[in-house]
């Protein structure tokens, strides 16, 4: 039952990093030969300013384990009894930790410092 909750989580959350670029505000231009690269920026931009874990009693320096594309809520996660929860799981967020490092990498520049 966990590794099937597991599975779901991932897979939900590629599908919400998925959808993110896809239903931007605009669409890039192809054109553009850093249109892949301001995808990603956007991303991490939206993960650092609406992703952070603030929406429980104790608000702790993690990220949700996903966002609603449209209004950057937090996904809920809804059990068989109806009990909710926003997930902030560590573990499933490995990749996610490499994609600001990896931005960082290859541009050199942060969030932070990019105004």
């Amino acid at each position: 039952m966990r590794e099937r909750f597991v599975r779901h989580a991932v897979l939900g959350i590629l599908l919400i990093c998925q959808l993110s670029v896809c239903f931007g505000k605009e669409a890039p231009d192809p054109a553009d030969p850093n249109r892949y690269l301001n995808a990603v920026r956007e991303f991490a931009d939206n993960v650092l300013l609406y992703g952070r874990d603030t929406y429980g009693p104790k608000q702790t320096p993690l990220f949700v384990d996903g966002l609603n594309v449209n209004t950057h809520e937090p996904v809920k996660w809804i059990a068989p009894n109806g009990d909710r929860w926003i997930l902030s799981n560590l573990a499933s967020q490995q990749s996610l930790f490499r994609t600001p490092d990896g931005l960082t990498m290859t541009t050199g520049s942060t969030s932070e410092n990019r105004g």
